[in-house]
Order: C-alpha cells, then sequence, then structure tokens
C-alpha cells in the first residue's frame, strides 16, 4: 500500500489552500472530499475582507468576485450603527473550484472520513473508499470533532450556532452595504449580504438557545426579521450550516496531524466569519507540512510551529471575537442588545473585528462576567 507524504482531510478553503502549497513543493499528496462536487451545496454567506484577499490572491478582479462593499451595518429595530470596511462578495462555489483548478489529479471525491489512528511511523486513515496511510494528515474537514477529541486536542464542549441561509432575489437593498440584524425577543442573529443582479445572500442563525420554550422556528424568525427590517427577499432559503463559537481547539496539531479552518475553531466567533482564517491557515499548515517532509520530522514539537504561526497572524482577532461572542450571549439571554448597541461606538466594532483590539470597558465586562460565572454558553 502507497504511503503518501501528506493526505488532506476536506477540500474547503483551508484543505485547498494546503494542497496548493504541497502540490507547488513537489509533495507526494492526497487531497479527500466528502461531497461529490466542489464547493456544493453551499454552506456560507460567502463574504470575506477586501485587504486580505489581495494580501493571498493580489488582485480582485476574478470572475468569482460578485460585488465590493464598503459599509457593514449592524442593526436592532430601529437603531442602527455602520463601519466604514472595504469587504468583497464571493461566488463560493466558482472560488473553490478556482481553488482546485491545480491540484484537482490529486483530489478525491466522494471519500468520507472514518477514522484516523497510530501506527509505526504513519497515520492510517480509514475512509469510505478505502484505507491510506500518510506520514502527515492536514485536517481541515469543517465543524467535527470526532478526531480532535480523540488526539485530546479539544478539552471542552463544541457550541455550534446553527444556521439557514441561502441566495435571495433582492430589488430594494443598498449594494454597497453588508447587513447584520439582531432580534433578542427571538434569540437570532441574521445577514443579507448583497451580490450582482439585485442577489442577496441572506440568512439567520439561533444565537439563544431557550430552556423555557421551543427555540423559535428558524425560518419563520428569519423572514420575520427581515421583514421588520424592510427588506424583502424573494425565495427560500436553501442551505443549513453551522459555526463553532468556542474559538479555536485547545491544541491545533498532535504528532502527524495539524487542524485548520472550520475544524480548528479558526473563526470569528461572534460574526461567523470565517474565509479568510481558513485560508490562511490552511497556507500555513501547507508550509509546515512541506518543511516536516522535506526533514522527515513529524513530531508535535517540529509540528507546534504552525500554531505558533497562524496565532502570529490572527489569533489575536479570534481572541477578540471570543470575547465579543461571550458578551454577546450574555446581552442575547438579558435582553440587552438594543442597549448595548446604543452605546457602542462604530470604532469599538471595527476594532474588535478587524484589529482584534478590544476597548478597556469591553474588556472590563468580559473580566466581570468572568468572574461571576457567566460562561460561552449560549
Amino acid at each position: 500500500m502507497q504511503t503518501y507524504d501528506a493526505i488532506i482531510i476536506g477540500a474547503g478553503p483551508a484543505g485547498l489552500m494546503a494542497a496548493r502549497e504541497l502540490e507547488a513543493n513537489n509533495v507526494d499528496y492526497l487531497i479527500m472530499e466528502a461531497k461529490s462536487k466542489i464547493g456544493s451545496p453551499l454552506k456560507c454567506g460567502e463574504i470575506t475582507r477586501q485587504d486580505t484577499f489581495l494580501e493571498l490572491f493580489e488582485r480582485t478582479d476574478y470572475f468569482f468576485i460578485k460585488n465590493k462593499i464598503s459599509n457593514i451595518s449592524f442593526r436592532v429595530k430601529e437603531t442602527e450603527k455602520v463601519i466604514k470596511k472595504n469587504m468583497i462578495m464571493l461566488d463560493k462555489p466558482q472560488f473553490l473550484r478556482w481553488l482546485a483548478g491545480p491540484i484537482e489529479n490529486n483530489l478525491m471525491l466522494n471519500t468520507k472520513l472514518e477514522d484516523i489512528r497510530h501506527k509505526p511511523d504513519i497515520l492510517q486513515i480509514s475512509t469510505s473508499q478505502g484505507t491510506f496511510h500518510a506520514k502527515l494528515v492536514i485536517l481541515a474537514h469543517g465543524t467535527k470533532y470526532n478526531v480532535q477529541k480523540t488526539f485530546e486536542l479539544v478539552k471542552k464542549d463544541i457550541e455550534l450556532v446553527p444556521c439557514i441561509g441561502g441566495l435571495f432575489e433582492n430589488t430594494t437593498l443598498n449594494q454597497n452595504t453588508a447587513y447584520f440584524s439582531y432580534d433578542e425577543d427571538m434569540g437570532i442573529a441574521s445577514w443579507a449580504f448583497p451580490k450582482e443582479n439585485n442577489i442577496v445572500n441572506a440568512g439567520a442563525g439561533i444565537i439563544l438557545k431557550s430552556k423555557e420554550k421551543e427555540n423559535p422556528n428558524l425560518r419563520e424568525s428569519f423572514r420575520h426579521l427581515m421583514n421588520q427590517l424592510e427588506i424583502p427577499l424573494y425565495g427560500e432559503p436553501c442551505y443549513a450550516g453551522r459555526y463553532v463559537t468556542n474559538g479555536p481547539i485547545d491544541r491545533t496539531y498532535s504528532d502527524r496531524l495539524l487542524i485548520c479552518g472550520d475544524a480548528a475553531g479558526q473563526i470569528f466567533a461572534g460574526i461567523g466569519e470565517g474565509i479568510y482564517f481558513s485560508l490562511k491557515a490552511g497556507q500555513l499548515a501547507g508550509q509546515t507540512a512541506i518543511k516536516a517532509v522535506k526533514q522527515e520530522t513529524f513530531n508535535k514539537e517540529f509540528l507546534k510551529e504552525y500554531e505558533t504561526h497562524w496565532k502570529k497572524s490572527f489569533g489575536r482577532q479570534l481572541d477578540a471575537g471570543l470575547i465579543l461572542t461571550t458578551i454577546l450571549f450574555f446581552l442575547m439571554r438579558h435582553k440587552l442588545v438594543l442597549k448595548a448597541l446604543e452605546s457602542i461606538k462604530p470604532k469599538e466594532i471595527f476594532d474588535i473585528w478587524f484589529k482584534g483590539m478590544v476597548s478597556v470597558r469591553l474588556k472590563l465586562f468580559y473580566y466581570l462576567l468572568k468572574i461571576f460565572g457567566c460562561k460561552l454558553k449560549r
């Protein structure tokens, strides 16, 4: 049986970026994907930052970029705060298929991961298409955490926000603005991101789990909130997804194993943004894997370099997202989101999201929540 230098599990942003790094450096690798088609079905808001996209891909005139946005609106009822930030809207399926172009000869679709086990000098990967061996595995298969728990990389319970969304026809939404809206009575957050030709990617997630009553019907609540905000959408939600709100897992590396993207919890938790962090983490995981293969060194002490690099690159932003999420859950639970939005300054939102800088008063509020036992629980 062939032993690959590296096997990548998952052909999303993180896995594909890692594969492109390995392809460019003549590493013997295989990338596996459970789906039958790259990028489908869509399970994402498709928005990402223009500056970080430029960092990775140098241009913003690709065919899969469907809109450029410069304003981000946060709304609760009639209260609105707007921040300035250049964002781009992707056609994510097209984007992922473009990413996959250079590596398609090493791609196996319809291949579902079943188990990963240590064997002498290799990892054994059991899948729906058989058993494979690799010196190193890069795990980038989305919000699944069984392997991470088996390798003792996750010690905490994973909190996942269930979401629905889709592409809708919309004739009135400002094409230059991305909208986030919150309803503290229903405990949901929604988004509406305009694309080309009056199409909008919109959806909602249940931020607050209810113990006293059944959680609201997410489709109905999403529609109700859009109507309240006078955002008419024509069509129905067509996808369901989820995102992790705990921040990164406890450790993103082990002997012969690297974890990146959603599988590592590398998401800005308070917003759900993950495309850039997945792309960058995949790139860094691929670079570390190349060094490991060249030096034939796969122990966790060597692979720790990957975690050091991603934390230096964007760890501060993920930490800020965790603070924001903890505060958001508390505000939702006590129906204080409106009051908080009324008092917060747009610059505070901008700094915490895009710079990883938390104002003194928000830090103080967060530490008070921790002191009084308000855990990160939906």
